[in-house]
């Protein structure tokens, strides 16, 4: 018989024995999972799994979640049992139930979703959202080189179509055929609606190499929706540079099958592809089949130059320091509703350290407030200052202003002031992340679980604070 238990996350530890694992930190979300792992030696048939997550910042039990599986170890069959539950909430969740049949040919899955506590329709409470199914899928190896799958779902109490009000128990009927071959990719993809008995869509990606230069090329079409359709073309050179143009007519397959005048977002992008170093200028602006504007109808609108540029650590071995930059940039170009050129947004990240001593971090941004005829506002804020210093190998402290100035303009008073911080005491033994604070303008005190990644260390709403 094997045990075990964990507390999942980032970076873990472990230590074992003859029957126990453990490991221990935290996660993305403010929440700590525990999971125990029960499998008796009885050649893997059954095992048992329940995870119950912790909710760091309300300090309260939140979700529970529940796994069973028979003949693990059975290369042709599986059987599968899932269900997660929220107390807190009264939310008792889905169960979730899976059977497989596979050799190495043929592969079939069964899966059947029991809604155990419909929830209401926000737009209207009065009406239940039951998510019971059924769903089906066949797979077929037909070569090394060829594969070809369908599958389909049944729904028991769907909600009404809002097109003709009438509830759609069969979701569709999707097929595809996929190829693929020393690099090289082709794959076509066809949908039935079964509610109506029509076609529903259509799609074709490939992926090829042509000596440097590596193509991706997407095709999709709704016919019954006005012949919409979206297309991507995207060229990457060396690994290094890459063009990508999205739902340009002129790259649709079906432009000789339809006058292009159905609602899309084109976009042109040139982006690199290295790992230390990003960036991206971008081009997009919308098409509004319905828009009217000089006794005509159909306009683009929403026309936006984006910048965007980071990097990764930038690091000086030599004299010990690193730096990461982060920058967007948005600016609005004129259109049938906007009639003139302004930055809409900017934004900069900085953080630089000294090795194993100190770190500072900042973000400046800024907004420009458009009225429909000129930018009447502007908006400045420094959003985020951070101070950190390593004591020890495991233990840091920290001092972060958020949001500590801003200036507004055509404001009574233009420039605002928060000179609070808020102090972190932040303690990392092998992997656990934990810290303490103190919260200068609310006198308010509390501990938690953070996480660290490659910028430093994350705390409570998402707010990052750099580590040496």
């Amino acid at each position: 018989m094997r045990y075990a238990s964990h507390i999942y996350g980032i970076q873990p530890f472990s230590y074992t024995s003859a029957d126990y694992l453990g490991n221990i930190t935290n996660n993305r979300t403010n929440e700590l999972t525990y999971k125990l792992d029960y499998a008796p030696n009885v050649a893997s048939i059954l095992r048992l799994e329940q995870a119950f997550h912790f909710e760091n910042k309300t300090l309260e039990f939140g979700k529970i979640s529940s796994f069973i599986s028979l003949f693990g170890d059975v290369p042709w069959l599986s059987l599968r049992a899932s269900n997660t539950i929220n107390p807190q909430q009264d939310d008792w969740g889905n169960i979730l139930l899976e059977a497989r049949l596979q050799n190495d040919v043929f592969t079939a899955v069964a899966k059947h979703r029991h809604d155990l506590a419909p929830e209401p329709l926000r737009a209207d409470p009065t009406i239940l959202v039951n998510e019971t199914q059924s769903a089906l899928e066949l797979q077929h190896q037909v070569t090394p080189q060829i594969s070809s799958s369908v599958k389909t779902a049944y729904n028991y109490q769907p909600l009404k179509a809002i097109a003709n009000n009438q509830p759609r128990y069969w979701e569709s009927l999707d097929f595809s055929v996929r190829f693929y071959e020393s690099g090289t990719s082709a794959q076509l993809n066809y949908s039935y609606d079964l509610n109506e008995g029509i076609s529903q869509f259509y799609g074709f990606q490939t992926q090829f190499q042509i000596q440097d230069l590596r193509v991706s090329i997407h095709q999709n079409l709704w016919p019954e929706t006005l012949f919409k359709h979206s297309n991507s073309w995207r060229l990457v050179w060396d690994d290094v540079i890459g063009i990508e143009l999205s739902n340009y007519p002129f790259l649709s397959l079906t432009q000789y099958f339809d006058n292009n005048r159905y609602d899309r977002t084109e976009r042109i992008r040139v982006f690199d592809d290295v790992d230390n170093l990003n960036f991206e200028v971008s081009y997009s602006r919308n098409f509004d089949s319905r828009l009217e504007r000089n006794n005509s109808i159909g306009h683009y609108k929403n026309s936006l130059l984006s910048f965007k540029f980071a990097t990764n650590r930038l690091y000086d071995a030599k004299q010990q320091h690193w730096l990461k930059l982060r920058s967007n940039l948005d600016y609005r170009l004129a259109d049938v509703l906007q009639p003139d050129n302004y930055l809409d947004r900017f934004s900069l990240n900085i953080a630089l350290a000294k090795t194993a001593h100190f770190a500072l971090a900042t973000e400046f941004s800024y907004k420009g407030i458009h009225d429909g005829e000129t930018v009447d506002q502007h908006l400045y804020e420094l959003k985020q200052f951070t101070a950190t210093a390593q004591i020890t190998d495991d233990i840091y402290i920290s001092t972060s202003f958020n949001n500590p100035w801003t200036y507004s303009s055509n404001s009574v008073n233009p420039i605002s002031w928060s000179p609070y911080p808020t102090f972190y005491f932040i303690y990392e033994p092998n992997g656990l992340d934990f810290y303490a604070f103190v919260e200068s303008e609310t006198r308010s005190i509390g501990i938690g679980l953070g996480f660290s990644d490659l910028l430093g260390f994350q705390v409570q709403d998402g707010k990052s604070l750099v580590l040496p």
